[in-house]
């Protein structure tokens, strides 16, 4: 009963031993694998200075300057409508209705503007015109009444019926 004993602990040891050999070799290997690892430990001081760059900005600034570059594109946007050159023939009156609507949608803050109709469509002095835009990232469509020089009515509704 000592040898059957015996033989058991020396068993028992020679698995632990086996385990612990085990062990000692993947710890190895994946002491190896965290080496690859060391350049991350850089990782928080750089996230501390871009944090701390990003708060140096000055939020007013920016968003005045984006300001400033939405009010330039609007003015490039309304002089392309319209031929302001001195020496470019008077437009037509197509030309007028579709710039003055492009006028009155931009500053009522659409972009991505399209007029949808024909310029036979817009010669008369009171026009429908059926528009297309986008407004606060909503697709619009709808139309406006213009009477002579001014936008007397606009009936736009958003692209959908019901909410997505």
């Amino acid at each position: 009963m000592e040898t059957t004993l015996i033989g058991l602990l020396v068993l028992a040891l020679a698995l632990g031993g086996g385990a612990i050999f085990w062990l000692r070799l993947r710890l190895n290997r994946l002491e190896e694998e965290l080496r690859d690892f060391r350049p991350l430990s850089l990782v928080p001081d750089r996230l501390n200075a871009l944090v701390k760059a990003v708060e140096a900005f000055d939020r007013e600034e920016i968003l005045h300057e984006i300001a400033r570059i939405q009010e330039g594109l609007d003015r490039v946007e309304s002089l392309s409508a319209s031929p302001a050159q001195a020496d470019a023939p008077a437009p037509t009156r197509a030309e007028a209705v579709a710039a003055l609507a492009i006028r009155w949608l931009r500053a009522e803050e659409y972009v991505g503007i399209e007029i949808q109709a024909d310029e036979d469509a817009l010669e008369g002095n009171e026009v429908e015109v059926p528009v297309r835009a986008v407004r606060r990232g909503v697709l619009i469509q709808g139309h406006l009444r213009i009477l002579g020089e001014d936008v007397v009515e606009a009936h736009l509704e958003p692209s959908y019926t019901a909410f997505p």
